[in-house]
């Protein structure tokens, strides 16, 4: 199993080299929970920021509900090792053209090489 796991890892690699003209870069916003202030009612977030480059991908039209995924979202891969934050359900990702996309779906790859988030566009 071990072996296996080395082998998609290096896979992975090798997929993200490859691509790496196709990359899209930007800034990952990873948003942080602040302590629970009683004078405020709330906690004070903290946003780290750090340069990704990611990879984008479509939905097929038969994963599209209208509801949980929409026309539009995106599915954005990042490799784990990009990442110097745990992803929140809070977080977003602007690309180098200014585009926001908020974070709704948080998930990893069996071999946690990849984190595959769901992407929608930030109202404006």
């Amino acid at each position: 199993m071990i072996a296996l796991r080395n082998i998609i890892k290096n896979a992975t690699k090798v997929i993200f080299d490859v691509t790496a003209d196709i990359a899209v870069t930007g800034t990952y916003h990873n948003v942080v929970p602040g302590d629970y202030d009683p004078a405020v009612g709330n906690g004070a977030n903290t946003t780290v920021q750090f340069p990704v480059n990611v990879r984008t991908g479509m939905f097929k039209q038969e994963e599209i509900d209208g509801d949980r995924i929409r026309f539009g979202d995106k599915k954005i891969i990042i490799q784990v090792t990009e990442m110097t934050a745990v992803p929140t359900a809070d977080d977003y990702f602007i690309d180098s053209g200014g585009d926001r996309w908020d974070m709704l779906v948080i998930g990893t790859e069996p071999t946690a090489n990849v984190l595959i988030l769901r992407g929608r566009a930030h109202a404006k």
